[in-house]
Protein backbone atom coordinates (compact mmCIF):
# COMPACT_ATOMS: atom_id res chain seq x y z
CA UNK A 1 0.00 0.00 0.00
CA UNK A 2 0.97 3.55 -1.08
CA UNK A 3 1.12 6.43 1.78
CA UNK A 4 0.19 10.08 1.03
CA UNK A 5 2.84 12.51 1.79
CA UNK A 6 5.66 9.78 2.65
CA UNK A 7 7.94 12.44 3.62
CA UNK A 8 5.17 14.21 5.82
CA UNK A 9 6.59 14.64 9.55
CA UNK A 10 3.85 14.74 12.29
CA UNK A 11 3.54 17.54 14.53
CA UNK A 12 3.84 17.25 18.35
CA UNK A 13 0.22 17.72 18.59
CA UNK A 14 -0.80 15.47 15.92
CA UNK A 15 1.44 12.61 16.93
CA UNK A 16 0.07 12.93 20.66
CA UNK A 17 -3.78 12.66 19.23
CA UNK A 18 -2.70 9.62 17.41
CA UNK A 19 -0.92 8.04 20.09
CA UNK A 20 -4.32 8.84 22.23
CA UNK A 21 -6.58 7.14 19.60
CA UNK A 22 -4.31 4.43 19.31
CA UNK A 23 -4.52 3.71 23.03
CA UNK A 24 -8.00 3.83 23.16
CA UNK A 25 -8.09 1.16 20.09
CA UNK A 26 -5.46 -1.01 21.42
CA UNK A 27 -7.84 -1.18 24.42
CA UNK A 28 -10.39 -2.71 22.51
CA UNK A 29 -7.58 -5.20 20.99
CA UNK A 30 -7.51 -3.96 17.67
CA UNK A 31 -4.94 -4.95 15.35
CA UNK A 32 -1.78 -2.20 14.48
CA UNK A 33 -3.51 -2.79 10.51
CA UNK A 34 -7.04 -1.59 11.73
CA UNK A 35 -5.48 1.02 13.96
CA UNK A 36 -3.76 2.62 10.75
CA UNK A 37 -6.62 2.07 8.86
CA UNK A 38 -9.42 3.93 11.04
CA UNK A 39 -6.71 6.92 12.01
CA UNK A 40 -6.38 7.23 8.18
CA UNK A 41 -10.16 8.00 7.85
CA UNK A 42 -10.17 9.89 11.34
CA UNK A 43 -7.59 12.22 9.94
CA UNK A 44 -9.50 12.96 6.62
CA UNK A 45 -10.90 16.00 5.64
CA UNK A 46 -13.83 16.24 3.69
CA UNK A 47 -13.17 12.16 2.61
CA UNK A 48 -9.73 12.94 1.46
CA UNK A 49 -6.87 11.70 3.97
CA UNK A 50 -3.99 14.26 5.23
CA UNK A 51 -1.51 11.76 6.06
CA UNK A 52 -1.88 8.00 7.05
CA UNK A 53 1.22 6.18 8.50
CA UNK A 54 2.13 2.54 8.31
CA UNK A 55 0.93 -0.34 10.70
CA UNK A 56 4.71 -0.68 11.88
CA UNK A 57 4.84 3.15 13.24
CA UNK A 58 1.09 2.54 14.62
CA UNK A 59 3.06 -0.25 16.60
CA UNK A 60 5.73 2.17 17.44
CA UNK A 61 3.31 4.42 18.85
CA UNK A 62 1.79 1.66 20.65
CA UNK A 63 5.11 0.97 22.24
CA UNK A 64 5.65 3.85 23.87
CA UNK A 65 1.92 4.28 25.18
CA UNK A 66 2.71 0.68 27.12
CA UNK A 67 5.95 2.51 28.76
CA UNK A 68 3.59 5.51 29.97
CA UNK A 69 0.77 2.53 31.15
CA UNK A 70 3.58 1.20 33.16
CA UNK A 71 6.00 4.37 34.07
CA UNK A 72 2.08 5.71 35.36
CA UNK A 73 1.22 2.10 37.15
CA UNK A 74 4.59 2.10 38.60
CA UNK A 75 4.17 5.64 40.29
CA UNK A 76 0.78 4.82 41.13
CA UNK A 77 1.73 2.21 43.28
CA UNK A 78 4.50 3.58 44.89
CA UNK A 79 2.57 6.42 45.98
CA UNK A 80 0.25 4.07 47.17
CA UNK A 81 2.45 1.92 48.86
CA UNK A 82 3.88 5.03 50.28
CA UNK A 83 1.36 6.62 51.75
CA UNK A 84 0.35 2.92 53.14
CA UNK A 85 3.96 3.35 55.20
CA UNK A 86 3.28 6.48 56.58
CA UNK A 87 -0.07 5.42 58.40
CA UNK A 88 1.75 2.17 59.58
CA UNK A 89 4.59 4.24 60.99
CA UNK A 90 1.82 6.67 62.69
CA UNK A 91 0.07 3.55 64.08
CA UNK A 92 2.87 2.15 65.20
CA UNK A 93 4.23 5.18 67.81
CA UNK A 94 0.74 5.36 69.34
CA UNK A 95 0.66 1.93 70.14
CA UNK A 96 4.02 2.48 71.49
CA UNK A 97 3.17 5.52 73.63
CA UNK A 98 0.11 3.09 74.56
CA UNK A 99 2.44 0.54 75.59
CA UNK A 100 4.45 2.70 77.81
CA UNK A 101 1.21 3.75 79.48
CA UNK A 102 0.46 0.75 79.89
CA UNK A 103 3.05 0.28 82.22
CA UNK A 104 2.88 3.44 84.41
CA UNK A 105 2.00 2.56 87.83
CA UNK A 106 -1.74 2.41 88.85
CA UNK A 107 -2.80 4.63 91.48
CA UNK A 108 -5.62 3.79 93.93
CA UNK A 109 -7.36 5.96 96.22
CA UNK A 110 -9.15 4.25 99.35
CA UNK A 111 -11.36 6.48 101.06
CA UNK A 112 -11.95 5.44 105.11
CA UNK A 113 -14.96 6.91 107.55
CA UNK A 114 -13.77 7.41 111.09
CA UNK A 115 -15.89 8.47 114.07
CA UNK A 116 -15.31 10.31 117.03
CA UNK A 117 -13.46 13.37 115.67
CA UNK A 118 -12.62 16.39 118.22
CA UNK A 119 -16.68 17.99 116.93
CA UNK A 120 -17.98 14.67 117.68
CA UNK A 121 -18.66 14.18 113.86
CA UNK A 122 -17.06 11.59 111.39
CA UNK A 123 -13.96 12.43 109.68
CA UNK A 124 -12.43 11.36 106.18
CA UNK A 125 -9.17 9.48 105.47
CA UNK A 126 -7.89 8.90 102.45
CA UNK A 127 -5.51 6.42 101.35
CA UNK A 128 -3.70 6.07 97.97
CA UNK A 129 -1.82 3.34 96.74
CA UNK A 130 0.40 2.54 93.73
CA UNK A 131 0.67 -0.75 91.71
CA UNK A 132 3.37 -1.46 89.17
CA UNK A 133 2.61 -2.86 86.29
CA UNK A 134 3.86 -4.89 83.46
CA UNK A 135 1.85 -3.38 80.65
CA UNK A 136 -0.70 -4.32 78.32
CA UNK A 137 0.61 -7.07 76.12
CA UNK A 138 -2.16 -6.41 73.34
CA UNK A 139 0.00 -3.37 72.33
CA UNK A 140 2.79 -5.69 71.58
CA UNK A 141 0.43 -8.09 69.44
CA UNK A 142 -1.02 -4.94 67.11
CA UNK A 143 2.91 -3.55 67.26
CA UNK A 144 3.87 -7.04 65.94
CA UNK A 145 0.90 -7.18 63.11
CA UNK A 146 1.93 -3.43 61.78
CA UNK A 147 5.19 -4.60 61.45
CA UNK A 148 4.24 -7.58 59.42
CA UNK A 149 2.05 -5.60 57.13
CA UNK A 150 5.02 -3.16 56.61
CA UNK A 151 7.31 -6.23 55.82
CA UNK A 152 4.73 -7.48 53.32
CA UNK A 153 4.38 -4.12 51.26
CA UNK A 154 8.51 -3.67 51.20
CA UNK A 155 8.81 -7.58 49.93
CA UNK A 156 11.16 -8.31 52.84
CA UNK A 157 9.56 -12.02 53.66
CA UNK A 158 10.54 -14.98 52.28
CA UNK A 159 8.23 -16.77 49.64
CA UNK A 160 5.43 -19.37 51.09
CA UNK A 161 5.96 -22.81 49.98
CA UNK A 162 2.94 -25.00 50.00
CA UNK A 163 3.41 -28.69 49.36
CA UNK A 164 0.12 -30.81 48.00
CA UNK A 165 -0.15 -34.32 46.92
CA UNK A 166 -2.72 -35.37 44.07
CA UNK A 167 -4.86 -38.64 45.70
CA UNK A 168 -5.60 -40.25 42.33
CA UNK A 169 -2.33 -40.14 41.13
CA UNK A 170 -0.68 -40.57 44.79
CA UNK A 171 2.12 -37.86 43.02
CA UNK A 172 3.61 -34.91 45.47
CA UNK A 173 3.84 -31.64 43.67
CA UNK A 174 5.42 -28.43 45.67
CA UNK A 175 3.69 -24.77 44.17
CA UNK A 176 3.94 -21.45 45.04
CA UNK A 177 0.36 -19.99 46.23
CA UNK A 178 0.32 -16.17 45.83
CA UNK A 179 -0.71 -13.77 49.40
CA UNK A 180 -4.41 -14.54 49.57
CA UNK A 181 -3.54 -18.73 49.32
CA UNK A 182 -6.14 -19.23 46.47
CA UNK A 183 -5.26 -22.70 45.47
CA UNK A 184 -5.29 -23.48 41.74
CA UNK A 185 -6.16 -26.68 39.84
CA UNK A 186 -2.94 -28.27 38.96
CA UNK A 187 -2.79 -30.61 35.81
CA UNK A 188 -0.61 -33.37 35.60
CA UNK A 189 -0.18 -35.48 31.92
CA UNK A 190 -3.74 -34.27 31.11
CA UNK A 191 -5.58 -35.15 34.27
CA UNK A 192 -6.60 -32.71 37.11
CA UNK A 193 -5.49 -33.27 40.60
CA UNK A 194 -7.34 -33.18 43.25
CA UNK A 195 -4.99 -31.37 45.75
CA UNK A 196 -4.61 -31.09 49.53
CA UNK A 197 -2.42 -29.13 51.17
CA UNK A 198 -0.14 -30.63 53.62
CA UNK A 199 2.39 -28.02 55.10
CA UNK A 200 2.56 -24.60 54.82
CA UNK A 201 6.28 -23.37 56.18
CA UNK A 202 8.86 -20.52 54.81
CA UNK A 203 11.64 -21.40 52.65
Amino acid sequence: MSYPNPTYKRTRAQRDQDSLFTEQKALRKWTLRQIADALAIERSIDGKETYRISPQQVGIDLRKVRRKWQQEAIATVGQQVHEELRGLDAQERELWAAWEKSKEDAQRSLQESIKGGQDGGARSKVQLTKEGQCGEPSYQRLILEVRERRAKLLGLDAPTRQEITGAALGSQVIIYLPDNQTAMPVVTSGAAVDVNIIEDKKL
